[in-house]
Order: structure tokens, then C-alpha cells, then sequence
């Protein structure tokens, strides 16, 4: 069986022998799911299958070899730009940009790995394949606009808190963590992955109009997950579209009641989303990340960009961004 799924435009192909194989992976990109016609043709094919996981061809470099979160002991190689990641006894992956396919093979009792590590190497490798790049930060509209921001920091800086307070604040969420970039010379847009959210504890205790819609118990790391549909009872949940981007703000702690944003050097903006974005590994950046840090260089390059220290009180961010990007449209006009 096949499915197919809409990467806005580039379409990726998911084939697996077994449906509860692509049920696994299809939560994934909810939403993105589309009934192929005589003229689809794919960006990206991804072949799963069920059985005993492939091991590291014995011709491959290691490129990085120890714990992955809660998944547990893993190697990834390069082989001749080939690359294969590797959970002993649970779940392999195959990457073949050349071929602009993978294949991911999982044994009978790790099905819900298709869902981590695996399955968004593979996601990557195809939103790489169709010409654009994975950012790992937020999106939100402005509001009473389409045109949109992101909104980067590093993990537990309070990204998704911050998304959340702004949503609060009149903008649209697209994304809390993943963005999806697209350049066309100077123009930039961005779609927002379609996933759940997960809130920290501190989260839902600054914005208790999230409480009620957590799900679930609290993890390890101190979250709860909510669902999309749900928060639109609350706020403006972005429908998943291409819209174009008009600023950058990298947040910062600090001791601020009021948070600030202020113009930072395109350097510096590079520097920072790099720091989180771009992967190394024993023989270097990886080549895929090599094509995302001139994709990072080119977003740097295009966009007004502003520093935003973020004050205790989460609501006046919201401020701080719409007046930054007032100045940004009355310096265009």
C-alpha cells in the first residue's frame, strides 16, 4: 500500500507492506495526506518494512555514535553520501539523497519508533530533496496579516511558552518548533510542520488558559502534550499554508518585566540559528547540513532581524515584536 502527502507543493510517497507501518508514520504530517492523480509524481519516496533492522554497511564512517533521548544507544554513518542510522534491534534507516528515496525497516516490537528519530531524519532528507530546508523554530502571523515571523531559541528557552503567549496576544500559531523554509532570491516563506505541542509544567502555570486542554501525564521531561484542535478553541491556529516571512527574532532570557527587542547583525543571526540547526558529527558537518547552513545563510541575509529579551510578564513579547516590525515597514516605506 502507498500513501501520499503534500510537502506544500513536492509530494512525498510513504510504501509499506503493512498499513498500521504508515498509521505510525502518517502522525507524522497530519493534515498533509492527499489522494495522488495520473500526474503526481514524487519528490521523495520512503519504503517501510517490517522485520529485523539493516545493520551499518561495513564500508560507512561513523559520524556519530551514542544516545538519542529516550530511544537509546544509536550509530549514524556515512556511506559514500549514503547515510544509515542504526537503533541495535529496534529500528534502521536508510537514506539515498541521490535517489531521493529511504527505506526504514523496524522490528515487530519497536512499530512506535517510525514516529521518532527515524521517521523525521526521513521527513528531513525529503523537505531537503524538494528545495527546501527544516528550521527548528516557531512561526506566527501577525496579527490581521498572513505575513508571518519566526521565532527562534535554543531548546528549554521558552519557545513554545513564548509562541503561545503571542497566540495569546492576536498572532497565529503555525509552528512551536518546526518550520519549514523555502528562498526564492529574496523572498522568503515558510510552512509550519503539523504537529501537537508539548508544554512544559512552568508553561501551563504562566498561561493557565492551557491547562484544561493538556493531555496525558507529565513525561520526563516535565510535559504534557495538547493537541492543535484543541487550542483553537483559545486561539488563532494557522491552517497549514506557504506564507511569506517578514522578520526573525532569536529570544534570550533576561531580567526584563517588559520584553525588549532590538536589531541584531545578520552575523550574529546566522551564528545563533546554526548553534541549534546545522549537525556535526566525527568527520564534520554532515553534507545535508552543509546545504541547511547555506540555506540558514541565505534566510540571515534576506531578513530584518531583531534580539528579543524576553521580560516576566510573557503577554508584553507580543508587543515587542509588532512594534519591531512597524519600524521594519515604516523604514520600507
Amino acid at each position: 500500500m502507498a500513501r501520499h502527502f503534500d510537502l506544500i507543493g513536492p509530494v512525498l510517497r510513504v510504501e509499506a507492506d503493512a498499513e498500521h507501518l504508515v498509521d505510525r508514520f502518517s502522525g507524522l504530517l497530519m493534515g498533509l495526506a492527499i489522494e495522488p492523480t495520473v500526474d503526481t509524481v514524487p519528490a521523495f519516496t520512503l519504503r517501510l518494512r517490517e522485520g529485523v533492522p539493516d545493520p551499518i554497511p561495513a564500508t560507512a564512517t561513523v559520524v556519530y555514535e551514542g544516545q538519542i533521548f529516550w530511544e537509546g544507544d544509536c550509530v549514524y554513518a556515512d556511506d559514500g553520501g549514503n547515510m544509515h542510522l542504526l537503533f541495535p534491534g529496534h529500528i534502521s534507516l536508510a537514506l539515498y539523497p541521490d535517489r531521493q528515496s529511504a527505506e526504514i525497516v523496524v522490528s515487530p516490537g519497536s512499530i512506535s519508533r517510525v514516529g521518532a528519530t527515524a521517521g523525521m531524519l526521513a521527513i528531513d532528507a525529503a523537505i531537503d530533496a524538494s528545495g527546501q530546508f527544516l528550521l527548528h523554530s516557531a512561526g506566527l502571523t501577525l496579527p490581521g496579516s498572513d505575513e508571518q515571523v519566526l521565532v527562534f531559541a535554543r531548546s528549554g528557552t521558552g519557545k513554545t511558552t513564548t509562541s503561545l503567549a503571542l497566540a495569546e496576544g492576536g498572532f497565529g500559531l503555525c509552528s512551536d518548533d518546526s518550520m519549514v523554509i523555502r528562498q526564492d532570491g529574496r523572498s522568503v516563506s515558510a510552512w509550519g510542520l503539523p504537529r501537537d505541542l508539548k508544554v512544559h509544567r512552568r508553561t501551563a502555570q504562566l498561561l493557565p488558559w492551557v491547562a484544561p486542554h493538556l493531555k496525558g501525564d507529565w513525561n520526563d521531561e516535565d510535559e504534557r502534550a495538547v493537541a492543535r484542535a484543541d487550542l483553537a478553541e483559545q486561539i488563532r491556529v494557522e491552517g497549514i499554508a506557504r506564507r511569506p516571512v517578514g522578520g526573525i527574532f532569536l529570544l534570550e532570557r533576561g531580567d526584563l518585566v517588559k520584553s525588549k527587542a532590538q536589531t541584531i547583525s545578520q552575523t550574529d543571526t546566522l551564528v545563533s540559528l546554526a548553534a541549534d540547526n546545522v549537525r556535526t558529527g566525527k568527520t564534520g558537518i554532515l553534507a545535508s547540513h552543509r546545504r541547511r547552513f547555506a540555506g540558514l545563510a541565505g534566510l540571515a541575509s534576506s531578513m530584518p532581524t531583531f534580539k528579543v529579551t524576553v521580560g516576566s510578564e510573557p503577554r508584553s513579547t507580543a508587543e515587542a515584536i509588532v512594534a519591531a516590525m512597524q519600524s521594519v515597514a515604516k523604514r520600507a516605506g
